[in-house]
């Protein structure tokens, strides 16, 4: 019987317009820091804010862990505070061949606080 080791991390989120600086007003498009998922049985995203934001959460993934335009799960926000949770293996059958995963916010229109964004994957144990 293989055992599953269980790896949650929060990931820290940077306004598009300086990747570089954290950042977790949705008064802009957000980026969270790159999540790896090689060598991952199964992953999930969640993402918790505040405030009355209005645009799209995605859990975009990549195959190089550079360009994130594999669109693996979205949820439109409107304009209240709430959470969304993404878990691949929540539907049977369901797997990616992603290397990497990113939780992305694209502003409409209001504000809020994006407070958390978190990762985690099941990986075997040796």
């Amino acid at each position: 019987m293989t055992q599953l080791s269980y790896n949650p991390q929060t990931l820290a989120t940077f306004s598009n317009t300086s990747l570089a600086t954290p950042a977790t007003s949705m008064a802009a498009s957000l980026y969270s820091t790159p999540f790896n998922i090689n060598q991952s049985y199964t992953f999930a995203m969640q993402f918790i804010w505040t405030g009355t934001p209005t645009g799209n959460l995605y859990v975009m993934g990549s195959l190089d862990g550079i360009h994130y335009n594999i669109q693996l799960a979205t949820s439109a926000l409107s304009g209240s505070a709430g959470n969304f949770e993404f878990d691949l293996s929540a539907t049977a059958g369901l797997i990616t061949t992603c290397g990497w995963v990113q939780g992305q916010y694209i502003f409409t229109s209001g504000t809020g606080t994006l407070t958390n964004v978190t990762a985690a994957a099941k990986y075997p144990q040796y």
